[in-house]
């Protein structure tokens, strides 16, 4: 059998620690790690094998040439970028017509048996077979979720953490058939992870995937790079190296990584950087996220709260400028105001500096006003290319513009009231309103409610509806008249309601929105769609909601209660589970009998007797959260205890496995 080895990395992240070298090349042991892998490849029988290069080729051709070991070489040097796959299917040739062949990612240690996975390969009749590996922190990998025979049921690439659903990723290991490398396209950027398993496993061809016995560790990054050193060290991997690298290798106290890494931001939530001692959120960071924003074209700043948010949006603002990207600063002060302005100004990327005492927040949402997801995540923390933010600011520097706008409150404000404004009879009541809470967010509900008219603002909330917006204006609660407060749950089922009896056509809601709008759409005879892209604008934007209540309750002159109980009896519950175990592997176990359609990029859907939850990983700790949909609040009980008991049962078998 035949060899590919993806041996093109650039090694961005590892510059600090080993100087500008291709990944492949980074020393273990004092040699090279493609030295490591041409020597596992010869100890399992292959003897040919064919180098895809890009960054820095004759760096690695020089050093191995023709044979190395007796593994003979063959080179492919990739011209334009062709991704994982492409680079590959530009080795056919070497590879031949028929038959399989091994991939082998460039930038990893391991000791597997190749021969092993290859009997796998050969006994399932797999067209593609994933070489597998339990990782901790798996959201900087492809993940692969199986069947228990080994059948691959679902990919996520580089997920967030709310949508882990295993802990096994691909270790860039594949063992590949002739027919499935014919269907990567002879041009273009493509990938294995993003595009070819997708399309193979969607058209129903067979994949699968089976984790190897032994070591295997990426060394994408100092952290990772300095653990495979020390655990090369230590015996963990069995490697060969040769006499004379032994004595001049590279030692794990040699490669300390002190003052070596730069202070590294954590997207605490979805697209949500906290300030703190584990974020090291400071100037540098912040400039760095600035250059890396450049990237995106024209990027929204705004701050509130105190000098603190001031300053960090003006170092945010410099590294794109840095970038030659374009700035538009402007006054809102709510994430909800900031949504606003990029729907209306067409703001690719903004980013929303929030101060409260001594902490500060970053929030970066798209231009739907969404929060960012995972791929602009990873693109805001990757190190910015070559040449980037490094300018001279000689003749020859491009630096992007900054331009300053002003009244996008009033126009969010003028927007809301429309949205609150009904034609009315002169001689109808107004509707009475009161608005809890302080801040932006509330005074800018008060202001809109006063413009739309129609509305008498309540000082006591006695006998009226009552909304309090959350302070970032994404969220709001309410209160009826009489009935009990519904959660934000039911309010977005009251809003989808007025919606489907106003006959407005198809409505579109993120996936994780309550189920119960599924009846309602039923009811109705509805279009209900759930995506994340164009969701109604009330769904994330609680201030928008409430004005949508207020202008259905003045036209049809209902009460707030009546419209609460047109919509599903249903309750939103929530718990946090601290866990003993990695809350990948847990969920490994969570989802090892679920269906494809209940893994969701929010989390995983379980189902009990007495409703369903979202069940998905916390992002900085080991704990889950459940959020549970039920019938009433005794459901909740019994469905939030039936539910940690099952996540306390995946517990102890993920720890069982672990030995």
């Amino acid at each position: 059998m035949k060899a590919v080895i993806l041996a093109g990395g650039e090694g961005t992240r590892l510059r600090t620690v080993t100087g500008n070298m291709p990944k492949p090349m980074v020393p273990i042991l004092g040699e090279p790690v493609l030295v490591h892998i041409l020597r596992l490849l010869r100890k399992n029988g292959v003897t040919d094998a064919c180098l895809a290069l890009r960054y820095m080729p004759r760096v690695v051709i020089d050093y191995f040439g023709d044979e190395f070991e007796g593994v003979s070489l063959t080179h492919r040097v990739e011209g334009e970028r062709r991704g994982t796959a492409g680079c590959v299917r530009d080795c056919a040739d070497f590879i031949g017509g028929d038959g399989d062949f091994l991939v082998v990612s460039g930038d990893c240690i391991c000791d597997f048996d190749f021969r092993e996975l290859i009997r796998f390969h050969r006994s399932r009749k797999s067209e593609v077979t994933i070489a597998l590996h339990a990782v901790p922190e798996p959201t900087e990998y492809g993940l692969v979720v199986c069947s228990p025979d080994g059948k691959i049921e679902k990919f996520t690439e580089k997920p967030a953490w709310e949508g882990v659903m295993t802990d096994m990723v691909s270790t860039g290991i594949y063992v590949i058939t002739a027919s499935a490398l014919r269907e990567i396209p002879e041009s273009g950027e493509y990938d294995f992870g993003c595009d070819l398993f997708p399309a193979l496993l969607e058209s129903g061809r067979a994949l699968y995937a089976v984790a190897p016995r032994g070591y295997w560790r990426d060394i994408g990054s100092p952290d990772s790079y300095y653990a495979c050193v020390r655990d090369a060290e230590d015996g963990r991997v069995r490697l060969e190296a040769s006499h004379s690298a032994v004595s001049h290798r590279i030692t794990a106290s040699e490669t300390s990584n002190e003052g070596a890494q730069h202070a590294t931001p954590l997207f605490t939530a979805r697209g949500e950087i906290s300030g703190g001692r584990d974020a090291r959120l400071d100037a540098s960071v912040c400039l760095r996220l600035g250059l890396a924003a450049g990237g995106f074209g024209l990027v929204g700043i705004c701050c509130a709260g105190g000098a603190a948010a001031r300053v960090v949006s003006r170092l945010i603002a410099d590294g794109v400028n840095a970038a030659g990207g374009d700035v538009i600063t402007h006054d809102a002060e709510t994430l909800a105001e900031a949504a606003f302005a990029a729907r209306t100004l067409d703001i690719a990327l903004s980013a929303v500096v929030t101060q409260r005492g001594g902490d500060i927040k970053i929030s970066f949402i798209d231009k739907t006003g969404a929060a960012i997801g995972r791929a602009v995540e990873r693109r805001l923390l990757s190190p910015p290319p070559d040449g980037v933010g490094a300018l001279r600011f000689s003749g020859q520097a491009h630096c992007g513009e900054s331009r300053s706008v002003t009244g996008v409150v009033e126009l969010y404000i003028s927007h809301l009231a429309r949205i609150a404004r009904v034609e009315a009879p002169d001689d109808a009541a107004p509707l009475r309103v009161a608005v809890g809470g302080g801040g932006s967010a509330a005074r800018a509900l008060r202001e809109a409610l006063t413009r739309a008219g129609g509305y008498e603002l309540a000082e006591e909330a006695q006998g009226c509806v009552i909304f309090e917006p959350s302070p970032d204006g994404r969220a709001c609660s309410a209160r009826g008249e009489r009935g009990a407060p519904p959660d934000f749950g039911e309010l977005l089922a009251m809003a989808a309601a007025i919606h489907f009896e106003s006959s407005r056509g198809a409505l579109t809601l993120p996936p994780d929105a309550p189920e119960a709008i599924n009846a309602l759409a039923a009811k109705y005879k509805g279009e209900l769609i759930r995506s994340d892209i164009n969701t109604a604008e009330w769904s994330r934007d609680g201030l928008v909601l409430a004005a949508e209540l207020c202008a259905f309750m003045r036209r049809r002159g209902v009460s707030f209660d009546e419209i609460k109980a047109s919509i599903p009896r249903f309750r939103i519950s929530e718990l946090e589970i601290p866990l003993r175990s990695d809350r990948a592997a847990v969920m490994r176990e969570l989802s090892s009998n679920a269906e494809a359609g209940d893994m969701l990029d929010s989390g995983l859907v379980l189902r009990g007797a007495d409703g369903f939850a979202l069940i998905s990983p916390r992002r900085a700790t080991d704990a889950l959260h459940i959020r549970a949909e039920t019938p009433g609040e005794a459901n909740a009980r019994q469905l939030l205890a039936e539910l940690t008991r099952r996540i306390r049962e995946s517990e102890d078998r993920a720890i069982i496995n672990k030995f």
